[in-house]
């Protein structure tokens, strides 16, 4: 966890307990450690952070079960790469900025920094670092669209150690570089660095071009070799190109053949995967004598046609395509030789994943030889060698997630694009192009007792993998969060609901079992891109004697014309008692919910007639009899015209499952979260003619304000008075315009809001967020001129007569401030906390304010003319966020207040970074 923000003048600080985001849609995104983090011996090691991946513009740091612990920000635009360095203390970020940024985490584990930025090219950010490469500590290589950069370091001469260049090599555009690898030709003696290198490129004309280092000898400061280059002491050749792939070479990974510390043994074992959807293993090693020359051509004729020192000679048959490449080493030569080809993937090879030399903490108990490949046709492969030098067959073959890998409709139907194996091997962790993770884990259960003891040393009995939950989060834009609102005796704030641009709506509550946030619905699954929520307040419903209390009931707004509402259906009901302690009312309720082939929005599955009573009743809207009759007609397996599609769907989300008995990790899995939590749509309300950009509801539950796309005054955002005798807006032509509540009208017109007062020109620039003190008496608005203002409400509230036209806010804004991180940031959210806040140097309102620079801070005040506001605390660490802040809610108050939440609140938070982030804020 982080170290808490504080602020040195109060007694007021702010702690991280939940953020999540999905992984970047770059193959080179994800990374497990596979060293130990010594001398680290600290809360890092005993939490296990073991997992980098980039999300958006930042890094994420997780735990062996997908807890995302860090947030590293600092590029400026989106990670595309993620290496560790061993130890496993440093990390390595590449971006579309330009900048490889070099991370190290202190000696408690608390925090990360960042050490060093370092640049590819001649000028700064002048491309996006692509791919990245490492060698233990020592080397760190970086691919652009427009070169290849290697640097030099011992780990040891500082925090993060210092980074040199020690070489360059700019590629042409028939060349641009696909992916990258740094293999070691001689092996490390005790602490001294490798003598020679081999670097790989993977170009997009189907080659892998080779460049092969001699590292300086003993008190030799530098060397300048004909026909090469020498930076630091280091003298690099190009030794030629490796061909056979007939596309793009997509990824490269390497593995030593030898016992660690054991001299030269074997060589190195490359393995390449291309477009072409072929892996081909390479196989590195000394030569001896003339072993790698074509027979009867012997050097003079070799130097005649071109192929001098250092130069590539290649020797192909006919039958089997062999390939070989000659280095010239200090001393030495090294040849690469074609060693298998690998034909079982129907689509692009993405990742390329050796699993680890060595059992951890097993003595020189080794792993057999097994390579992890990933590609676009949704199936990960592990391929074994027969024996020691025998034919490489795929022995486990995973993933085949067909339309549940990804979030949103358009995602969900292609592939991975990465995978890593676990330090230990038994772990494969994979993720797709829409984001999700995908892990698999190998099941000891399934292994008969003593089996591994019997088998000897490098042998292994073929396993069963099961698939395992990790992190999961949004892969675009989170537009929008909230609460469970409070109300039929129920204090609210039990579970927490995002919408993104993924197309996505998720709701993330507490596992009893683990304290802490997972996902536990994918509430919606929509063809649009979603705009805004909100959680409809608990109501009593139904006709007479069968009025029940309503719960559950959430409506959205897209980048459509039309609202749906959504009910939760039982199978949801179930999963959040048994997982989540949620314990809810259960009238006749939709049993669960399935996404047509062809539609945009669920579709409920088992509707019973008992459900009648509250078919009738959404959102203040009568959806009558024909509502009804759909539902009947769609609980029907295979009935109302269903396509064989649709039909499987159906029967999928029918199925049952157990929720109890999940082990140590409660989270849910892609596939059941697609298939089983659902939210069922209840109804659609109409009347717009663009996309909708807002909506409110009012604490009734009855009424529903939205707002969309306009031309001239398009509404940024709408909030409802806590008494829901008010309802104010903000938008884009600088205006505040309140409406209020009649108490008087009949029939439709019973109720009804109308404009009471417009603040003309409120702000310089667009209102973008605004929002209601707890008790009503003051209002918060923010703009893009970077001010927030508050305004303070005049008279007794209430709703008004239809004769009464009375100024709701004072003519001038009560107080008025500026970020104190930045005074020219724009202020993009604004909430006020749930009541009072009373502390050592605390007494008045707390207002949270979110900025487009992702910053967050909490402002004090009271409503009394003349008496400033001020700056309680700006979040730092992982609590900010990586891009423009879109929302902030805090969670409601129970109905009981325990003794924690009299000192502490909860404040969640959303933004362009993709990611949702829960704080919490704790006062004396």
């Amino acid at each position: 966890m982080e170290s808490p923000a504080t602020c040195p003048t109060s007694a007021i600080n702010a702690s991280s307990i939940f953020m999540a985001a999905a992984c970047n849609s770059f193959s080179q995104c994800l990374d497990w450690a596979q060293g130990t983090p010594e001398p680290c011996e600290s809360k890092a090691l005993r939490e296990k952070l073991v997992v980098a991946y980039g999300a958006h513009y930042w890094v994420a740091i997780t735990t062996a079960d997908g807890a995302v612990r860090h947030c590293l920000r600092g590029h400026k635009a989106k990670v595309h790469c993620v290496a560790w360095l061993i130890p496993s203390r440093f990390l390595v970020s590449g971006a579309a900025d330009g900048q490889v940024r070099v991370w190290s985490i202190n000696e408690d584990g608390s925090s990360w920094t960042c050490s060093q930025v370092l640049y590819p090219d001649t000028e700064e950010g002048e491309s996006c670092v692509n791919r990245l490469a490492v060698l233990h500590g020592e080397f760190i290589a970086a691919a652009t669209t427009l070169s290849v950069t290697l640097w030099h370091c011992s780990i040891k001469s500082g925090p993060g150690g210092h980074w040199t260049q020690v070489f360059s090599t700019a590629m042409p555009p028939a060349q641009i570089p696909c992916a990258v690898a740094l293999a070691p030709l001689v092996g490390r003696r005790g602490d001294a660095p490798h003598a020679e290198l081999a670097l790989l490129i993977g170009g997009v004309d189907g080659k892998i071009h080779v460049w092969n280092a001699t590292g300086p000898r003993r008190g030799q400061e530098g060397c300048e070799e004909e026909g090469g280059e020498s930076a630091g002491g280091w003298s690099w050749r190009r030794a030629g190109a490796l061909t056979g792939h007939q596309a793009w070479v997509r990824c490269l990974a390497w593995r030593s053949l030898r016992e660690e510390g054991e001299g030269e043994g074997e060589g190195v074992m490359v393995a390449s995967g291309s477009q072409d959807g072929k892996i081909r293993l390479w196989r590195v090693g000394a030569m001896e004598g003339a072993e790698g020359i074509r027979p009867g051509r012997g050097e003079e004729e070799a130097e005649e046609e071109g192929e001098g020192e250092g130069r590539l000679r290649v020797e192909e048959e006919e039958d089997d395509h062999e390939v070989r490449l000659v280095m010239e080493g200090a001393g030495r030569r090294y040849g690469i030789r074609l060693d298998a080809l690998l034909v079982g993937h129907e689509d692009w090879i993405t990742g390329l994943a050796w699993r680890p030399h060595r059992y951890p903490d097993v003595g020189k108990k080794r792993q057999s030889l097994a390579l992890l490949s990933c590609s676009m046709d949704r199936s990960l492969i592990i391929w074994r060698p027969e024996g020691a030098r025998g034919a490489w067959t795929p022995r486990v073959r995973l993933g085949d997630l067909g339309a549940d890998l990804g979030g949103a409709v358009g995602g969900n139907l292609l592939g991975f694009l990465g995978c890593v194996f676990s330090k230990t091997g038994d772990r494969v962790l994979a993720h797709g192009f829409g984001g999700s993770f995908h892990a698999y884990e190998r099941d000891r259960r399934a292994e008969g007792e003593g089996e591994a003891e019997g088998e000897e040393e490098g042998e292994e009995r073929e396993s069963r993998w099961v698939p395992v939950p990790f992190a999961t989060g949004h892969f675009e834009e989170v537009s929008d969060v909230q609460w469970e609102r409070p109300g039929g005796g129920v204090g609210g704030g039990r579970f927490l609901v995002s919408v993104s641009k993924d197309q996505t709506t998720r709701l993330w509550a507490v596992a009893s079992q683990t304290r802490r946030f997972h996902e536990m619905a994918r509430v919606q699954v929509h063809g649009y891109d979603l705009s805004c929520c909100d959680m409809l307040p608990p109501r009593r419903q139904g006709p007479g004697d069968e009025e029940v209390w309503q719960e559950h009931r959430l409506v959205s707004g897209a980048d459509e014309k039309t609202l749906r509402v959504f009910d939760a259906p039982r199978k949801v009901l179930g999963l959040l008692a048994a997982l989540a302690g949620i314990q809810s009312a259960q009238p006749a309720r939709i049993e669960t919910a399935y996404i047509p082939a062809l539609a945009l929005s669920s579709k409920a599955v088992g509707v019973t007639a008992s459900s009648s009573s509250t078919a009738a009743h959404v959102q203040g809207v009568e959806a009558g009899e024909g509502r009804e009759e759909a539902w009947k007609a769609g609980s029907d397996v295979g009935g109302g015209g269903l396509g064989k599609e649709d039909a499987a769907a159906e029967a999928k989300a029918r199925a049952r499952v157990s929720w109890e008995g999940r082990g140590a990790n409660p989270s849910l899995l892609e596939g059941e979260l697609v298939d089983h939590t659902l939210w069922p749509e209840v109804a659609k309300l109409y009347g717009h003619g663009d996309g909708i950009m807002c909506l409110a509801a009012d604490p009734t539950g009855q009424i529903v304000a939205s707002a969309c796309k306009a031309r001239d005054a398009e509404t940024a955002q709408l909030a409802f008075s806590h008494d829901g005798s008010l309802l104010v807006s903000v938008s884009k032509d600088r205006q505040v315009c309140l409406y209020a509540r009649e108490e008087d009208g009949e029939g439709p017109h019973a109720g009804a809001f109308r404009p009471v007062q417009t603040l003309a020109r409120a702000h310089k620039r667009i209102i973008w967020s605004c929002d209601w003190a707890h008790d009503d008496a003051l209002l918060a608005t923010a703009s893009r001129d970077g001010v927030v203002k508050i305004w303070r409400r005049q008279g007794e509230g209430g709703v008004m007569r239809r004769d009464q036209v009375l100024p709701v806010l004072g003519p001038e804004a009560l107080a008025s401030f500026k970020p104190s991180t930045s005074e020219t940031d724009a202020v993009t959210a604004v909430a006020f906390a749930p009541r009072l806040v009373q502390g050592a140097d605390v007494a008045g309102y707390l207002l949270s304010l979110g900025t487009e620079s992702g910053n967050v801070e909490l402002w004090t005040g009271t409503k009394d003319e003349g008496k400033s506001w001020r700056c309680l605390l700006a979040f730092e660490g992982s609590l900010p966020h990586a891009g423009a802040v879109r929302r902030l809610r805090w969670k409601p108050l129970s109905s009981v207040q325990d003794g924690d939440e009299k000192t502490s609140l909860i404040l969640a938070s959303c933004g362009t970074d993709h990611a949702v982030k829960i704080a919490r804020i704790r006062h004396l």
